[in-house]
Parts: structure tokens; sequence; C-alpha cells
């Protein structure tokens, strides 16, 4: 007996020795990605990963884009990590249980496991992706954006559909709208001002009803009522992005609009068709991104029906600098049969620069372009409504004031110096100046001795000239310079 138990617990010895070998193998087997805006390590299959990146790199742009007001400085690559091994996925810092994404603030990291597939991977990334831009590109570490908003907002940016150059915002799963309109219903939704005083503690106990309710209010103030408060949306994530309190920087933006009625309102005025634009912005900027890379090769076609049979054949020309994801189909999988037997594909322009246009039930227009020049964002969507002006919908221009000029800057220490100005451009987002987490591994340039590296920044703030010199501290959060104040700080 005492032999039996012996072996028992040596076999159980051994047993353990291996899964911890195992275990150390799997996460031995991790490699690391280098894209534009990200490094990633992952276990998965490269094809699967040059996939995830390139959306990930594209819906980075897309947070800034979207929304210029609220544009943060994409000063560093933001972390990443793409797990199949559940053991790799937890060792980045996952907890135990039906978790299959999230942010790991003390590493700066996103963190995915492929759980439930690959292609839904993408959904943790651009959800979590939004909580990691707020943090590192926004506020430097400090949790200043209120929950509702940024709850809200990454909800949004989660359900956006990737469509080849860019992502195709405002829409969202099927079964939401009505879900929208039951809680309205059963009175489920709390009064805006107490869903938007909501500390962190409190949201998280209602989490998932306070989530959703946030995302009908974002996803109203961006294209409710076609688009009556983007601007003043914008101004308020403007306001609140650069330290301006909830309550002031609402007022500045809102006055005495009374959201509360007017969303809940348009919202239960929603009829099942209400995403028929949405799908159409959809197929046709992912038609397009095909059409613009098979015109590139030579490869051209008279009719949208052609290019869908090519395109589900595989047998569009694409190069391999522009390559698209085979996974990118999905999208028109679930895109062309939402856009109702009325609905009228073209194609249109011309080899150079080709277009795809959707014709609604309602005569509304929209036109996807390809522009082959462009280096980033090369389809842009406008649409064209009767009765309203057309909307540009995609690459935006407009960018904040710039009211802080960078004149030099250089990095390092002693006798040992490097001119960084151009480096530190991408710092400068107009009225906003945001400094790297890691200012060396950012440069790319270790100059100083002894690691006792600083910034020295000449700036022009509101028109005064302002010397500046910040040392390369990791222990401390970088600084953030705006020019806009609370009034209560204002003289």
């Amino acid at each position: 007996m005492h032999f039996r138990n012996s072996s028992h617990h040596l076999l159980a010895l051994l047993a353990l020795i291996l899964v911890a070998l195992c275990h150390h193998e799997a996460r031995a087997q991790l490699k690391t990605y280098e894209s534009k805006y990200y490094t990633a390590e992952s276990d998965l299959d490269p094809q699967d990963v040059r996939d995830l990146l390139l959306r990930a790199d594209m819906m980075a742009v897309q947070y800034n884009e979207h929304f210029p007001a609220l544009r943060g400085a994409l000063t560093h690559k933001f972390k990443l990590g793409l797990y199949k091994d559940m053991d790799g996925f937890h060792a980045a810092g996952a907890p135990q249980g039906d978790f299959s994404a999230g942010y790991n603030a003390p590493e700066h990291k996103v963190i995915v496991a492929n759980r439930y597939g690959v292609d839904r991977m993408q959904w943790g990334i651009q959800s979590h992706g939004f909580q990691q831009f707020c943090l590192e590109s926004l506020t430097n570490d400090r949790q200043t954006l209120p929950q509702w908003l940024e709850a809200g907002l990454s909800k949004y940016f989660e359900f956006a559909l990737f469509t080849g150059d860019a992502y195709a915002c405002g829409v969202f799963p099927d079964g939401w709208m009505e879900g929208t309109q039951n809680q309205m219903g059963h009175s489920a939704f709390r009064p805006l001002s107490e869903l938007m005083s909501m500390n962190r503690a409190q949201f998280k106990a209602k989490e998932a009803m306070a989530a959703a309710q946030s995302w009908a209010v974002v996803h109203y103030l961006a294209w409710g009522d076609n688009g009556k408060y983007y601007d003043a949306f914008s101004k308020y994530l403007h306001d609140i992005s650069r330290g301006i309190k909830h309550d002031e920087a609402w007022q500045r933006a809102f006055g005495e609009a009374d959201i509360e009625a007017e969303w809940r309102r348009w919202w239960l005025a929603q009829k099942p068709g209400m995403q028929d634009e949405g799908y159409a912005r959809i197929v046709t900027a992912t038609l397009v991104a095909y059409l613009g890379r098979a015109s590139a090769q030579g490869q051209h076609f008279a009719k949208a029906s052609d290019l869908l049979a090519a395109i589900k054949g595989k047998t569009v020309k694409i190069a391999d600098a522009d390559w698209l994801p085979p996974s990118l189909v999905q999208t028109l999988d679930r895109g062309v049969p939402r856009l109702g037997a009325e609905t009228r594909l073209e194609i249109g322009g011309d080899a150079k620069v080709p277009q795809v246009i959707a014709t609604l039930a309602d005569h509304t227009r929209v036109v996807a372009t390809y522009y082959p020049v462009r280096v980033d964002a090369r389809t842009a969507v406008e649409v064209d409504t009767p009765g309203y002006p057309k909307r540009k919908i995609g690459k935006s221009d407009a960018a904040p004031a710039a009211t802080i000029i960078l004149q030099s800057a250089r990095f390092g220490g002693g006798p040992q110096w490097i001119d960084v100005t151009e480096k530190c451009r991408v710092m400068l987002v107009g009225d906003m100046m945001l400094a790297p987490r890691n200012m060396a591994e950012s440069f790319g340039i270790k100059p100083a001795q002894n690691g006792h590296n600083s910034l020295e920044l000449n700036l022009i703030v509101s028109g005064a000239k302002l010397k500046i010199t910040l040392l390369d501290n990791r222990s401390t959060a970088p600084f953030r310079i705006t020019t806009q104040l609370p009034s209560d700080m204002e003289e």
C-alpha cells in the first residue's frame, strides 16, 4: 500500500513536470511581430497575425479619424498579445474564467485569446484597443474620461466593420435596435444624468446594461437625426480629452438641448431599415477596395455582380504590397444580404480612380471612391441623401487648431545630444502635446551616458515662447500640455 501510494505520487509529480514543460514550451513558441502601430507577440498562424495586425493598424487610425476632436498622439507602438494557447493568455495577465480579451494596464498591453475563433478576435482588439488608445494616447495612464463615455465608445468601435482600407462605423449587430427599444419600453435604462455620473465601481456593478445604454447614447450623438449633434458631440469629446470635467464640457457642447428626450424619441422611432445606408457604406467601401487593387493590376470589371463573383472565386488580382486578408469576404457576406432587393450596385469612375455606387430605394446614393495615390485611407465614402447635405465619411482633415508650435527639440544628456525635432512632431495634436511613455525607446536612440536622458523642447504656446526640459523617467507619467483649461482656471 505504501509503495502504491508512493508510485501514484511519483506519477503525479512526473505528470505535473510534463505539463509545466509543455506550458513553458508553448509560451516559448511566442513570436514577435511588428506593424506600423503595434508590437505583437503571438502563437497564432503567421497569416492570421498578419490579418489581425492589418485590422489593428487601421483601427488605431480610425479612433482619430472618426472623431478628429478626440485625436490622440500616436507617439509609440502599442503592445498587443494574440494567443491560441490559453496558458499563454493567462500568463499575459488574463484572469481565469470566460474571458477572451482585455487590457492589462500595468503592462500597457491588449491581450486577446482565440477562444471563439480567429475571426472574432478582432472584436476584442477594436474594443480594448480603444481603452488602450484612451490611456496611452490621450490621458497618459490617467483614468479621466467618464466611464459611460469610455464604455460607449469602446462598444461603438467594437461594432465597426473592416472594409479593407478603413472601418465602417455606425453599424451594429442584428437585434441591438430591438433590444434598445425594448429596454426603453420597460424603463430599464437610467436617466442620462445618473448614467453619466456613475463612477467605475458603480458602472461595473451594472456593466452589461450600463454599457448597452452608453453605446446607444454614443450612437445617437454620432449619427442620430442625420448627424444633428455630431459637431456638439465632437466639442464635448475635445474638452473631455483635454481634462475639462463632464458637467462643464457637456454644458459647453450641448447647452440647454434636451438630449434625454431626443435620444429616446429617436431610438423609439427607428424601423428595421435604419441600417440600410450603413450597410451600403460597408459594401461599397469593401468592393472598391478590391476594385482599386484589381485596376492597378490591369484587371477591370464592368458590373458589380462580376466583381462580387471574382471576389468569391478568389480571382481578383492583388499585389502583395496591397494585400487584403481572405477573411475580408466575411464583410461582404454580412453586408450584401442586408442591402435589400431594391438597392442598385454599379461600378463608376475610371481605371485610375474607380468607384462603386449604391442607390437605395429612397434614392440615397452612397459613393465609395478608391484613391491609389494616397498612402493611408485610400477609400473615401460620400452619402447623398435627398433633402440633406452631402456627407463625406472617411478620412477627415478636421484637426484641432494649431495653438502649440514646436520650434526645436533635442534628446540626450551631458555632451551627447541628438536633434529629434521631426520625431517630436507626432506628439503635437493642435492644442495638445503628449510625450511618449519611454522616450528613448520611442525615438530609437539612447545617446546619454548613465541612462540620464532628457528631452528639451522649444515651443510657442498660444503665441508665447516656452522652453521645457523633461527627464525620461518611466516611473512617472509622461507630460501632457494643453491650451484648453476649465473656465474656473481661465482669467
